[in-house]
């Protein structure tokens, strides 16, 4: 059985062929590029994200019921709005009690966080109960 190289890394996987099928994305194989499109420079670029959720949720929405919960959420929803358009970096997902930011730089989504600590260190000393869940 004769083995040659793979003509180019277009599938991701270095190896060898066999004499059977080529691997998928391999040139010829089935959903590989056609022409020129296997010959572009990919172009890449760089992207900061962060994870926000609430510590405790659970246990908050136990002791305080459903009612109380959802309106913790607006709140922490208009206060990630805020800390993110302030700061310029956007919400890419919000994951129930928490919420995915991404940015281009580092540096504005960090800020965004901080921002977003702020505010909930704020929300909870205004409180007569501290049991509002902080953020992480």
């Amino acid at each position: 059985m004769r083995t040659e190289p793979l003509d180019s890394d277009v599938a991701g996987a270095r190896g060898t062929r066999t004499g059977g099928p080529a691997p998928f994305g391999a040139p010829g194989a089935p959903g590989a590029p056609a022409g020129d499109e296997r010959r572009r420079p990919i172009t890449r670029v760089s992207r900061s994200f962060a994870f926000v959720d609430l510590c405790g949720f659970t246990d908050f929405v136990d002791l305080h019921g459903d009612d109380a919960a959802v309106a913790e959420l607006r709140i922490l929803r208009a206060g990630v709005r805020e800390a993110a358009g302030a700061a310029g970096v956007r919400v890419d997902k919000w994951l129930g009690d928490g919420v995915m930011l991404v940015g281009v730089e580092p540096e504005p989504l960090v800020t965004a966080v901080l921002a977003l600590g702020a505010i909930t260190r704020r929300r909870v000393a205004c409180r007569c109960e501290a049991a509002w869940p902080p953020a992480r």
